[in-house]
């Protein structure tokens, strides 16, 4: 990248430093996308989603699980197979409530507003590390 097309590029973004509101701007989307950015806060949610709000639930079902032992017999007539024994009523019954734990932890971070803001903040600091490399190309010294 030349020196010239440095500065035609870092003069695209509409501030230096980069505001978490210029990212929401069509302008903004048109001009300065970058795909690892939008990376960056995706991962950033991942991270966010996995410790504070799917372990918890991930306990809560191991929890429910220790509580609901399953009796193994492979003489129950009703087991999807003989290695597990595991009768088709209570199957769905701990698929079931798999599926609670799971929506619940998408239902907690969904309403989540720190996980937006952290996400937003990651990706306006990947931003920002382009803008100031654009800017050091740009404005060498």
């Amino acid at each position: 990248m030349t020196q010239a097309e440095a500065l035609a590029q870092y003069l695209k973004f509409p501030n230096d430093p980069v505001e978490v509101d210029d990212m929401g701007n069509s302008y903004f989307e048109d001009n300065c996308w970058c795909r690892d950015c939008v990376v960056v806060h995706e991962q950033s949610h991942i991270n966010d989603w996995i410790p504070n709000f799917l372990q918890s639930e991930v306990n809560l079902f191991a929890t429910w699980c220790a509580n609901h032992a399953i009796n193994i017999d492979c003489s129950i007539n009703d087991s999807t197979d003989c290695s597990t024994a595991l009768s088709t009523a209570v199957k769905s019954e701990y698929d079931d409530k798999w599926e609670d734990r799971i929506d619940a932890a998408g239902y907690n971070w969904n309403n989540s507003t720190e996980s937006e803001e952290d996400a937003m903040e990651a990706k306006r600091d990947c931003y920002q590390a382009i803008v100031d490399a654009l800017y050091e190309k740009a404005y060498p010294e």
